[in-house]
């Protein structure tokens, strides 16, 4: 009997080349069918998906789809098989809730114009949630993942008593996602080692020297079936369900590496340097940072638990068999921002100064409002990803030179109204009606107060590491930063000789430098010596600090710096913020010392439409230092809201 197909979901090109592969092998299927949203989506991905060997054949299948309407609906349609594909897997939790309220509405539109003669439900297998974590925000995040899961579940039960029809449930593990499209698990897991290792060494060049990293390798696993495997499996199960019942199929069930096995073959054919253990007592606080960032950005490691064992007759996919593809996408896993172009452009300020400006890249504008005192520099990596599919403009933040001094103003120093003012100008030379915000630190401030002039529509804020304090009994929530600019502030402005000395301070102790971990560890007997993991966070590496304590590298600098930070300080703007409406996502560093996560906790509070993003084993520089998450972040928000 003929039947159309309705795919829903459509979210990634592992969902379209899944979906048509199950169309394609059934002959009873005489109609692709799709929803409008899903239509513009996944045309989207797929256009600008570099490096797809069936791009065309792709796109040649999406457009031959009909988009799902009443009118279509109305043509006397054969029956409808429905295939939901919900890949729950969210940076942002919050986006994935009301996936399946939208599917019930378009059930409900299907059902009352058509026969729907099964509903097909293509899952994510659960998470093990009996693994110790070390960290509280990997593991309430994997505790809203399973419990989205089981209220999605829930939701498709529902239709089903409901309706009456034949359900399927398809789980599969996560990794399916990754590993069989042209991004996969073992080039994510090699970019999160190097990564980190990176980040180690910059900060403790000789860390490693007799050290190894180690991974604690209980309930984890990588997913070991080929694409090919996969759809065969799927037909499979399908073919055998039982009419009118709930039919559950795990899929992928005996295809499985386990970590231990999986980190050993790495060690043979790519350069990795980890020990797998089972038991952590020996895991350093090194060790458990690693093993917080692989959980925390890829959760499909972990595994439920399996009464079968790991299947070691097989090749680890993509690992013994190490191919030209997976080295052409090895050398471009990233890019670094060295190659973007920004165009510099000038325009005359309020104040009759000149006001430089950047900008890249082309499609719907994104104003970047960079932090007092750092170089546009810092933006370069996360701006060479942005711009690929974005117009971005990033303004100077003038005021850190003396000659950068207001000139056709009473005011000796630029003061945060100054700054907004730096924006409204920059916006009108661009001539553009609507953006997104993205800001940082001190730029949140400055975000906010332009969004409230209402000249141009902001379509969302994204602020990140965002200093918002003074509010109510916000003393609390100053960090060290914070107060050491206001004290040093004080001082200095009645002992100009204190100057030195805090130059000095700052650059040592509040902004550590490289570290000697032989040395270190020598002296490991002493008071002084704290834990190395409490030290990494406070260093800034020798490559960064150019570009990030410009401000304290003069004394003029500093001075002008202290000032506008004081002055930045003494603004409350939070019946500014409770008066936006526009979408807000709001992003923590979990071990920023310059501006307190709670910060970013009670913004969020404040902020009528928005989401809250703590990341883990992050400092204040997460605009550089972990700018491809930052990126995967802003993009699926910007994808989520339209």
């Amino acid at each position: 009997m003929e039947q159309g197909m309705l795919s829903v979901g459509l979210s990634s090109v592992f969902s379209l080349k899944l979906l048509k592969k199950v169309y394609e092998k059934n002959k009873s299927y005489t109609k692709f069918i799709v929803t409008e949203q899903d239509f513009k989506f996944i045309s989207r991905v797929v256009q600008e998906s570099k490096g797809l060997c069936d791009q065309k054949e792709l796109m040649q299948f999406i457009n031959g789809a009909e988009i799902l309407d009443e009118t279509l609906l109305s043509q006397n349609q054969p029956e409808i098989s429905v295939w939901c594909y919900n890949y729950t897997f969210h940076y942002i939790d919050e986006y994935g809730k009301d996936f399946l309220n939208k599917f019930s509405e378009i059930i409900t539109l299907v059902n009352k114009n058509c026969t729907i003669s099964e509903l097909n439900y293509i899952c994510n297998e659960p998470y093990d949630l009996q693994r110790k974590f070390y960290s509280s925000i990997v593991e309430e995040k994997l505790g809203r993942l399973h419990q989205n899961m089981a209220e999605n579940l829930n939701i498709i039960n529902e239709i089903h008593s409901k309706l009456h029809i034949t359900t399927n449930i398809f789980s599969i593990p996560v990794s399916c996602n990754i590993t069989v499209q042209e991004d996969n698990s073992i080039l994510e897991f090699k970019r999160r080692y190097y990564d980190f290792k990176e980040w180690v060494t910059s900060r403790v060049p000789d860390f490693f020297t007799g050290n190894v990293l180690q991974l604690d390798c209980t309930d984890l696993y990588v997913n070991n079936i080929t694409f090919p495997e996969l759809i065969e499996q799927l037909i499979k199960c399908h073919k055998s369900c039982s009419p009118k019942q709930w039919n559950s199929f795990s899929l992928a069930e005996e295809h499985y590496f386990d970590m231990e096995q999986a980190v050993r073959c790495l060690q043979e054919c790519l350069d990795i340097n980890l020990e797998p253990v089972r038991d952590a007592s020996g895991m350093d606080g090194v060790d458990k940072v690693f093993d917080n960032l692989l959980l925390y950005h890829m959760p499909y490691l972990i595994g439920k638990q399996r009464s079968n064992k790991p299947d070691g007759n097989r090749k680890l996919s993509l690992a013994a068999e190490v191919d030209d593809s997976l080295l052409r996408a090895s050398q471009n896993e990233s890019k670094n921002g060295a190659d973007i172009v920004l165009t510099k452009k000038v325009v005359t300020s309020g104040d009759g100064q000149e006001l430089a400006y950047y900008t890249a890249g082309a499609g719907i504008p994104i104003y970047i409002v960079n932090a007092y005192g750092v170089a546009v520099d810092v933006w370069k990596p996360l701006i060479s990803l942005l711009a690929e599919h974005y117009y971005i403009i990033i303004g100077e933040i003038r005021g850190i030179n003396n000659n950068e001094r207001p000139i056709n103003t009473q005011n000796e120093h630029y003061g945060l109204y100054d700054h907004v003012d730096d924006i409204e100008k920059v916006i009108e030379a661009e001539k553009i009606d609507a953006l997104h915000m993205i800001s940082w630190c001190s730029g949140a401030k400055q975000a906010i107060l332009y969004a409230a002039r209402d000249k141009v529509k902001i379509l969302s804020q994204i602020i990140i590491a965002g200093e918002f304090a003074p509010y109510n009994d916000s003393e609390k929530d100053h960090s060290k930063f914070r107060k050491s600019v206001q004290e040093i502030f004080q001082i200095i402005k009645n002992d100009e000789r204190m100057f030195e000395f805090y130059l000095k301070i700052i650059n040592k102790s509040i902004f550590k430098n490289t570290l000697d971990f032989q040395g270190l560890t020598n002296k490991a007997q002493t008071a002084e010596v704290r834990d190395i993991v409490e030290l990494l966070f406070e260093i800034i590496p020798q490559k960064d600090r150019s570009i990030i304590l410009d401000a304290f590298t003069s004394k003029e600098k500093m001075r002008n710096f202290l000032t506008m930070c004081v002055e930045y300080y003494q603004h409350d703007v939070e019946s500014v913020i409770t008066s936006l409406n526009m979408p807000a996502l709001l992003v923590s560093s979990d071990k920023d010392n310059v501006a307190n996560p709670k910060q970013s906790e009670w913004a969020h509070s404040k902020f009528r439409n928005s989401v809250y993003v703590p990341f883990p084993e992050a400092t204040h520089s997460i605009v550089k230092e972990r700018y491809i998450d930052l990126y995967n972040l802003i993009k699926q928000h910007l994808e989520t809201i339209g």
